[in-house]
């Protein structure tokens, strides 16, 4: 994409906020001078998606750089603008990162509350990746929390999910982290079975 003058300010700021997503989508290091570009501009128009997105990244960028309560404002700031538009694919992406960074600061209570909107939004989206991003990173919370039972529930569903759907890798990611559930519970039978369907389903993947 070539790159477009500075005084066309809405085509500038567009393909900065574009190339701070390509960077971002193939880990590509970046600094925050082009998110910096977008936010500049986009903050200052009515276009709620465009808002959101570029606080999505602006997040993205100070979580990188473990800036972790400014990450933090940006991604609850971009809830606001998100929640105002049907892109659900970005809604579900602020709420994981949200939750990931409640997560990181211990806020487990939070976390759960943006994990469950993270959830219902991949819904919406009917993207299954994201469905079953969400289903683990309620797993994982309520493991966290010693709510076993819930844990276990949300990484049955998965599991099944990503059965249904061949999506191997998340299989052996929900598979393992619920066989570290029944371990702390002590149900060794079990924790040992979906072990080996970790291990089985991940030789099947390398193929």
């Amino acid at each position: 994409m070539e790159v477009p003058s500075e005084s066309q300010k809405l085509e500038h700021a567009t393909w900065a906020l574009l190339m701070t997503q390509a960077k971002y989508k193939t880990y590509i290091e970046q600094d925050d001078s082009l998110i910096n570009i977008a936010y500049d501009y986009f903050m200052k128009q009515k276009d709620a998606q465009r808002k959101a997105l570029t606080l999505y990244h602006k997040g993205e960028n100070c979580h990188n750089n473990e800036l972790i309560e400014e990450a933090q404002n940006y991604f609850l700031n971009a809830t606001e603008y998100a929640e105002k538009t049907d892109d659900y694919q970005l809604c579900h992406l602020i709420y994981a990162q949200l939750g990931n960074i409640y997560i990181l600061r211990s806020y487990k209570e939070y976390a759960l509350d943006a994990f469950n909107k993270s959830y219902q939004h991949a819904l919406q989206s009917k993207n299954n990746k994201y469905i079953i991003a969400s289903l683990i990173y309620l797993g994982r919370t309520y493991g966290q929390t010693n709510q076993h039972n819930q844990a276990i529930e949300y990484y049955q569903k998965a599991i099944d999910i990503a059965q249904e759907k061949k999506i191997i890798r998340s299989v052996v990611i929900a598979s393992n982290e619920l066989a570290g559930i029944y371990i702390k519970i002590e149900d060794y039978k079990k924790a040992l079975y979906y072990s080996k369907q970790a291990m089985k389903n991940n030789s099947v993947g390398a193929q």
